[in-house]
């Protein structure tokens, strides 16, 4: 088990000391504490993440990649009444490779392709090609997904649709 917070908080749903503090100093969020005690109630020992990216309508919930399906659940039955009772809609995206984290922030749109552009400053950022046929499917406007990618990655990158 691994979480933001320890095993006995997440049980008892009391902060202990050390928790109390981490989030007092900014380490853990709000949503990183319900989290962590909603995916306890549903796994058990098993419940599992590394921290929640926030933005103003949505939460990206970072684990790992082995994570992410049971923190989904069967059909989706876990992360809707989670999204439910926290009033935002959230992504579960595995931790690991580049590419495959902003694939995963896409899906299920279609990525065209994936380009490294290398700016005059000596900067590096990433175009991503994405199928405009696909935009439907895009569950977060264009921009709050580049300002998430960049925030979980570090990495600036530009997403196009064509």
């Amino acid at each position: 088990m691994v979480l933001p917070i320890c095993e006995l908080c997440a049980q008892t749903g009391l902060l202990c000391a050390a928790c109390e503090r981490k989030l007092g100093e900014g380490k853990i969020s709000e949503f990183d504490v319900e989290l962590s005690r909603m995916l306890y109630v549903v796994l058990g020992a098993e419940a599992s993440f590394m921290k929640i990216v926030e933005t103003s309508d949505n939460l990206v919930v970072l684990t790992e990649r082995e994570n992410v399906g049971k923190i989904i659940g069967k059909g989706g039955s876990t992360i809707k009444d989670i999204s439910l009772k926290l009033g935002k809609q959230i992504r579960v995206v595995g931790v690991g490779d580049f590419k495959d984290m902003v694939y995963d922030f896409i899906a299920p749109a279609k990525v065209n392709g994936f380009n490294r552009v290398f700016v005059p400053d000596g900067s590096v950022k990433y175009r991503v090609r994405i199928d405009r046929r696909d935009e439907k499917k895009l569950r977060i406007p264009l921009r709050d997904l580049e300002r998430m990618i960049d925030s979980v990655t570090g990495a600036k990158v530009d997403l196009i649709l064509e």
